[in-house]
């Protein structure tokens, strides 16, 4: 990546892609420099303001976060991963409807996010919808991730589903959660 930059410091796009290696290697003030570049570069760079928003949301600064996700959305309101992620820095400022609009938009655009389900589990069980938390759970199960199960014995403990909730912690253990 330094290599690109070095040959081509107007590269938006590499910008951007070293600003993710940052963050892979958790050094998200870096990743945030390298957006904020990027964006410099090519302020209609929907990808790039949806990653600073995930530098901002790591540095917990869920407000700056929030508005770089709606720039995203503004650049393209089809991007269903920046729907989820802004549900998230909802969630964080505990605007959990909002949160639950974000997710539900995102859900429509791609029915299949995992991550989108589990968020919006996590929103609902904020709210103590644990029924409909548990829903939300199930939509996006992973049956190998001991996240998820820990996320159902969770629900299943709140809705006094004991020996559910027993069963799922021990799964979760199984897989190393």
């Amino acid at each position: 990546m330094v290599r690109a930059l070095a040959l081509d410091t107007c590269n938006a796009v590499a910008w951007n892609n070293n600003g993710n290696a940052l963050s892979d290697l958790m050094r998200h003030a870096e990743a945030l420099a390298a957006y904020d570049r990027a964006l410099a570069l090519d302020p209609a760079y929907a990808f790039a303001w949806n990653n600073k928003g995930a530098a901002l949301h790591d540095l917990k600064r869920y407000e700056e976060a929030l508005a770089a996700y709606e720039r995203a959305l503004a650049l393209d309101p089809a991007f269903a991963v920046a729907w989820s992620n802004k549900g998230n820095a909802l969630r964080d400022l505990k605007r959990y409807e909002e949160a639950l609009a974000a997710y539900d938009r995102a859900l429509a655009l791609d029915p299949a996010s995992a991550v989108a389900w589990y968020n919006k589990g996590l929103t609902l069980e904020e709210l103590k919808r644990y029924g409909e938390a548990l829903d939300a759970y199930d939509r996006g199960f992973d049956r190998n991730d001991p996240m998820d199960w820990r996320a159902h014995a969770r629900v299943y403990r709140a809705l006094g589903r004991t020996a559910e909730a027993e069963a799922a912690e021990r799964r979760a253990k199984e897989l190393g959660g």
